[in-house]
């Protein structure tokens, strides 16, 4: 009876103090980290994002490198100075219209909901749901929906020092690339570190592919959304351009967010203007999504649409708006892992990246 209880289960070995103590070790080391990966969440996807930003820098230089002959330092210095001079001079020139639009939309936007409510009081079943909503509106719901929805662009404002922290990390790692990747490989065994070269240089390449084709993908956007709405006649047409423009960076789940604010502001010129609206919408989506991002990320990795919106819904769980920003980017580093370290290596099978 004894030795049944000091064997472990299925294992035949007797459980010491020594191994117990060893195993509560391990299981506390274990909790640990995830208590600390939690806890540093933040730290980490800012680090990610200014990976992400060095990896662009560094492809821009590699581009400027291969054309002319200049040391890399300088080209990276007339990069910053270029990024600097479109900062300045954009935020100039759009900042003011953006703030006015920015008023006239947070006006828009609680005027739509309030057009949402009386249709649906006007119908047969609306009528029915009366109390309900006059409860809603004694609340402050809806004005609350509207503020929060405006909200979020407040909340991006005040990520802003976070981004310039990423944004200065991003410096350092563009100037001195390989000083911080040969430092990771020399934490690897001799024997592993060629592998892990050509995993990096890989990686690194996926990413700028990735990277080239969403910016490209999001100036067509703009462009794109920006004629429509002013051959709609809609108001606010270049905020509302804008807004498709940078959230289409998200696949997926960016265009869907962007169409909200479109969609209202259409709603408040009359059902008919909506309806247009969404249509648009629509068909840049499907444009940009069967026509624009295939052509351009055809030496990217390909990234199944399920996969892809499983990872920006745990990412957006786990890190919030951040998680969302960067689970395509993650997705794309897992798949390059994937494809080399299980399907080459182990499998032995030939995988098609960039």
């Amino acid at each position: 009876m004894s030795s049944d209880l000091t064997t472990g289960a299925g294992t035949g070995a007797p459980w010491t103090f020594p191994r117990v103590v060893l195993l509560a070790a391990t299981l506390g080391t274990l909790a640990l980290l995830v208590w600390l990966v939690v806890a540093v969440a933040s730290v980490v996807l800012l680090t990610l994002l200014a990976v992400l930003l060095a990896v662009m820098q560094d492809g821009i230089v590699r581009a400027v490198r291969a054309r002319v002959a200049m040391p890399r330092w300088s080209a990276l210095v007339l990069l910053w100075l270029a990024i600097a001079l479109l900062v300045v001079g954009g935020s100039l020139v759009l900042v003011p219209r953006v703030v006015v639009d920015m008023k006239d939309l947070s006006h828009r936007i609680p005027e739509a909901l309030s057009e949402i409510d009386a249709s649906i009081e006007s119908t047969a079943w609306g009528q029915r749901a009366a109390t309900e909503f006059a409860a809603l509106r004694k609340a402050g719901t809806l004005q609350e929906a509207a503020q929060g929805f405006l909200g979020f662009f407040s909340s991006v404002l005040g990520a802003v020092s976070g981004i310039l922290l990423a944004v200065v990390l991003a410096m350092f790692l563009a100037s001195e690339p390989h000083t911080y990747v040969n430092g990771a490989l020399r934490l690897l065994p001799p024997a592993s570190r060629p592998r892990a070269a050509e995993i990096a240089e890989a990686i690194g390449r996926a990413l700028r592919w990735w990277l080239l084709g969403r910016f490209a993908a999001m100036a067509v956007v703009f462009v794109l959304t920006w004629i429509g709405l002013l051959v709609l006649g809609l108001p606010l047409a270049f905020l509302l351009a804008l807004i498709a423009g940078v959230f289409s960076f998200v696949p997926t789940v960016g265009p869907l967010a962007a169409a909200v604010p479109a969609l209202l502001v259409g709603l408040s010129a009359g059902p008919q203007q909506m309806l247009w609206v969404a249509l648009l919408y629509l068909g840049i989506h499907l444009v940009e999504g069967y026509a624009v991002t295939p052509f351009i990320q055809r030496r990217a990795v390909r990234l199944p649409p399920a996969l892809l919106l499983i990872s920006q819904l745990v990412m957006g769980v786990l890190a919030g708006v951040l998680g969302v920003l960067l689970a395509t980017p993650i997705l794309v580093v897992l798949m390059v892992l994937a494809g080399m370290l299980y399907v080459e290596d182990q499998l032995g099978e030939p995988v098609d990246l960039p």
